[in-house]
């Protein structure tokens, strides 16, 4: 903008709003866009820097700033059905209030009956809802999901019980569909837990522009398991799951289960365990060849960050944050570890900020 322009647009603001009080960045960017709240004496607007491939600052633009509640996204998301073998996959697409052409992330749920929202029977943290709802925020459309088996994708009918194939085939099917829709110009995985390999797998098997990992597994989930049962589980329970881990890891399926392991080794569960442990996490992600964001809390109770780092090492060119204070739901936590815990069963508790300002700062190196 010419300087004689500028000094009368700079007028023109003081005249309407008064002083300029104070600059700050706004939890809000977009790619080549950097978003800031500019607080005037009168009032205050969203101030947006927009820069080219060079990062040469090529506009400022103005624009009213409002902020959004949750009710109003939740009139915005839209219930959507995929078809997949057996039936359909039932999911929510958040896209970005009177946007249009923006990248989509689809967020594939962890381990377990977890449903859409990062929910399940036994838990309440509602932590892929506050997922896609800040990357809303930030100008990215997001799809979660019901597994198969899950929620609302109960229904589904299975010849045979489901194994990692068929949980791999839905999310194949799922990129298809949005890759096909004009309204995404990307189209990104993002897995959390078991569903960071189930995420490698699919990217392995339908072209994707990039791949997020959340608190994933960099070892055989057998190994994973093991840990988690030796930290976790009473001492009552844990030579009973470890022997029937032990069988599973030979592919032999246990017939009679404890009551109170019932339900982590059900028929179902024993017969998709077994066809996970077939994949080396690491050995898997090698096979990519797209850019790739490797995400971990030091404050995981489930996965460690030896896991992280065994992917990092898998896969040297992939970008690669430990975040601290971070628990394996992408909460903010201390170090206790009962209050860790109880944010499982919190769903008020929203996750921590900065997983947001990663995604979006490797969605630009994405362009």
């Amino acid at each position: 903008m010419p300087l004689e322009q500028t000094r009368a647009f700079n007028q023109q603001l003081l005249n309407q709003l008064g002083k300029l009080l104070k600059v700050e960045p706004d939890s809000i960017s977009k790619f080549n866009t950097t978003y800031y709240i500019a607080s005037f004496e009168k009032g205050i607007l969203r101030l947006l820097i927009s820069s080219n491939e060079s990062r040469k600052i090529k506009g400022i633009f103005l624009q009213p700033y409002k902020t959004e509640n949750n009710s109003n996204k939740i009139k915005r998301e839209q219930g959507l059905s995929i078809e997949v073998e057996g039936g359909e996959i039932k999911g929510t697409l958040l896209i970005p209030d009177g946007q249009g052409d923006v990248p989509l992330i689809i967020l594939i749920a962890g381990s377990g009956p977890t449903d859409r929202n990062g929910n399940s029977i036994f838990t309440q943290n509602n932590s892929l809802m506050y997922l896609a709802n800040e990357l809303d925020d930030i100008g990215v459309a997001t799809f979660r999901y019901d597994k198969r088996g899950i929620g609302e994708s109960a229904n589904i009918k299975e010849n045979e019980l489901a194994t990692a194939n068929d949980f791999v085939n839905d999310i194949v099917e799922i990129i298809r569909q949005f890759k096909s829709d004009s309204r995404f110009y990307k189209t990104i995985l993002l897995g959390h837990s078991e569903g960071s390999l189930l995420g490698v797998l699919a990217s392995q098997r339908e072209e994707v522009d990039g791949f997020i990992s959340i608190a994933g597994p960099g070892f055989h989930l057998s190994h994973s398991l093991k840990q988690q049962i030796m930290e976790n589980l009473p001492s009552e329970q844990r030579d009973s799951a470890l022997f029937i881990l032990n069988n599973l890891s030979k592919g032999n399926v246990v017939k009679s289960i404890p009551d109170d392991l019932n339900t982590l080794f059900s028929e179902k569960s024993q017969i998709f365990l077994m066809s996970m442990f077939k994949y080396d996490p690491a050995v898997e992600i090698k096979k990519l060849d797209i850019p790739v964001l490797i995400l971990q809390g030091d404050s995981d109770l489930q996965i460690s960050i030896e896991d992280a780092n065994r992917l990092k090492k898998a896969y040297p060119k992939a970008d690669y944050v430990i975040l601290k204070n971070m628990n394996h739901i992408m909460k903010e936590v201390g170090t206790d570890r009962k209050s860790n815990i109880e944010t499982y069963y919190n769903p008020k508790i929203p996750i921590k900020k900065e997983i947001i300002t990663h995604i979006g700062q490797f969605l630009k190196e994405v362009e």
